[in-house]
């Protein structure tokens, strides 16, 4: 049963192990389904139906996020090297292709936790920008880098010929490798950094960002155009030299602004919290107690509510007023904060009344209930972030009950919406049913509810290729080639 397996599942990721053996693609069919309905809850970039990337929070396609929720599924306790340079990757620049140490814990509230080796040091930024020792950062490292560059651009080699060659003492190019070496001995000269972290900044500082085709354009962009950074007080200098002090000046400026890509690394956080919602939802046994259901509904938020948590009451509500999508008007259907708390109340006592006198139902009118518990928690809208998330946990909480999990996956976004959009109600009268008397939203529910029930039923369904089909249409070649030889 599918709420057998996730038990299991969370079980294991509780003792800090996981599935062992070859995990990726040798999974059967109902384990299969529970990764899939995690990896499209998670935050990421998909095709839509149309064949459009559409980003949701993230810029990590849906198949690197399908091959990160594997391994941490696993009882590897590592992140593959191409999912960690995917996930420290920015627009800039590529990530540090580097396997990742991972321990599996729970936290105080008994919640999944994970702890990641983290590749970088804390004061990243501050060695970036040479603060510990900038003028041997400049001489030995950049000003060589930027003479190199200054032979690149057919532009740049043009200027102060003359200059160049008359000074004996001028900066050579060096080879990528000598300036990694180089940096590497700046390091242990003037940091504490062990030999690893020595070795993951060199390369990432001299392979990844002074390799990036767009910072170099930046840096030769700027000094072509005059852009560049000069000493305040100075003025640009015209000689080669003088050059490269000025570009010196623009390459320490914008290492300023690259962030610690140790940050990125929440993301894999985000998806181990995603991992325990889900397997929390689809695990337990749902029990027709109003008070237990409530308490549930709050924990399965607490995984993944990370935001603004000054607009959250103790009893985890908003205290706010929300919107949908990101205009700051008042969202027209979405019940006021002041009353989430008796609505919430009131809602987990209607769906205790409904757990209690359920067994008797097909599950068409049960997954027709479901739906209207859907429906009607978004209508609420209790918490600050992951209404959508905690909706549709509720959701596959109830439906594991009768053996059943509903994947919403992200590429079919529109048709979902589509479904929430066509219950045509009177908002005024629904929302203040649903903290007064929620029976008045269930006979307003009836009208219109089938469209989302019929969707829901169709999400139910196990497609043997459903799996792989969506995943790789966005999982890159160098992914699939790593999986390739994992299996093998």
């Amino acid at each position: 049963m599918i709420k057998a397996k996730a038990r299991n599942l969370l079980e294991l990721l509780r003792e800090g192990k996981g599935i062992g053996g070859r995990f990726s693609n040798y999974h059967d069919k109902e384990t299969g389904k529970i990764i899939d309905v995690i990896v499209n809850e998670c935050k990421s970039i998909v095709k839509n139906s149309e064949g459009e990337l559409r980003k949701y929070e993230s810029m990590i396609s849906i198949g690197h996020i399908r091959e990160i929720v594997d391994q941490l599924l696993s009882d590897r306790n590592t992140i593959g090297a191409v999912q960690a340079g995917v996930v420290m990757r920015d627009d800039r620049i590529l990530g540090l292709a580097k396997e990742l140490k991972v321990s599996k814990t729970v936290d105080e509230q008994g919640k999944l936790k994970i702890d990641i080796e983290k590749p970088f040091p804390d004061n990243f930024r501050d060695i970036l920008t040479g603060e510990y020792n900038e003028n041997e950062l400049r001489e030995k490292i950049i000003k060589p880098y930027l003479a190199g560059l200054c032979e690149e651009s057919e532009e740049l080699s043009k200027r102060h010929v003359w200059s160049r060659r008359l000074n004996p003492f001028r900066p050579r190019k060096l080879s990528t490798d000598e300036l990694q070496k180089r940096y590497s001995k700046y390091l242990e000269k003037n940091t504490d950094l062990d030999e690893e972290k020595r070795e993951n900044m060199s390369r990432y500082f001299i392979v990844n960002i002074l390799g990036s085709d767009k910072i170099k354009s930046e840096i030769i962009t700027d000094e072509i155009n005059g852009t560049g950074l000069t000493v305040k007080g100075e003025k640009r200098r015209n000689s080669y030299t003088g050059m490269l002090e000025n570009m010196a000046n623009n390459v320490l400026d914008i290492m300023g602004g690259i962030e610690n890509p140790n940050n990125r690394l929440s993301e894999i956080e985000n998806i181990y919290s995603n991992i325990d919602e889900q397997l929390e939802a689809i695990s337990t046994e749902l029990v027709p107690d109003a008070k237990q259901i409530e308490e549930k509904i709050v924990n399965l938020n607490r995984a993944v509510n990370n935001k603004d948590k000054e607009h959250t009451k103790d009893d985890g509500y908003r205290n706010a007023n929300v919107t949908l999508g990101r205009n700051n008007k008042k969202s027209a259907g979405l019940l006021e904060n002041e009353f989430v708390p008796q609505a919430m109340k009131l809602y987990a006592k209607d769906m205790a009344d409904f757990l209690e006198h359920s067994d008797q139902m097909s599950n068409e009118e049960y997954i027709k209930q479901v739906a209207k518990f859907h429906f009607r928690f978004v209508k609420i809208h209790p918490f600050v972030d992951g209404n959508g998330r905690t909706a549709r946990a509720i959701t596959n909480s109830l439906l594991s009950s009768r053996d059943l999990c509903a994947t919403f996956e992200k590429y079919t976004k529109p048709e979902y919406i589509k479904c929430l959009a066509s219950m045509i109600i009177d908002d005024d009268t629904y929302n203040k049913g649903l903290y007064t008397d929620q029976s008045i939203c269930s006979e307003m529910e009836d009208e219109n509810i089938q469209n989302l029930a019929d969707y829901i039923t169709k999400k139910c369904q196990i497609d043997e290729n459903e799996i792989e089909q969506e995943g790789s249409t966005v999982t890159t070649d160098l992914s699939r080639k790593q999986k390739d030889g994992e299996n093998r």
